[in-house]
């Protein structure tokens, strides 16, 4: 698992990702990581899990949120989140997603915290961790 307050992340937290918060990191609507996949994910698959915040601030004014993601353009099942908090998004990733070496994966929310007053930003979710887990 990659933690996204680690500054090595930043070469794998491709797009989408703002500035180290502490603990994670405010995402956009859409954001990209490349991640290494277990040694055996092209043949048995693999399990992606985010660990992200969702700040009450946010939830209060969108009510809800989708989080879908796609695995080296496979698309995964997109969950829905009502509640502020912690929350997580894990999905089985099939064999097929991975082609060797390091996998793309690209979220997508379906509504986000829009710029307002100082904040220049649409803010997303806090992302702490992200990564793979073997099957």
């Amino acid at each position: 698992m990659l933690s996204t307050a680690d500054p090595r992340a930043d070469k794998q937290l491709i797009s989408g990702f703002f500035g180290n918060e502490g603990l994670g990191r405010w995402t956009g609507r859409t954001f990209r990581a490349v991640l290494k996949p277990p040694p055996a994910a092209g043949r048995k698959g693999a399990i992606v899990v985010v660990r992200f915040g969702v700040p009450k601030s946010s939830m209060d004014v969108l009510g809800s949120m989708h989080l879908s993601a796609t695995v080296n353009g496979v698309a995964l099942a997109p969950q829905e989140y009502i509640r502020s908090g912690e929350a997580d998004y894990i999905r089985d990733v099939p064999a097929t997603a991975f082609r060797g070496g390091n996998a793309t994966v690209d979220f997508v929310l379906d509504k986000v915290l829009p710029a307002s007053g100082n904040e220049r930003r649409d803010l997303g979710v806090v992302v702490t961790t992200i990564g793979f887990e073997a099957k």
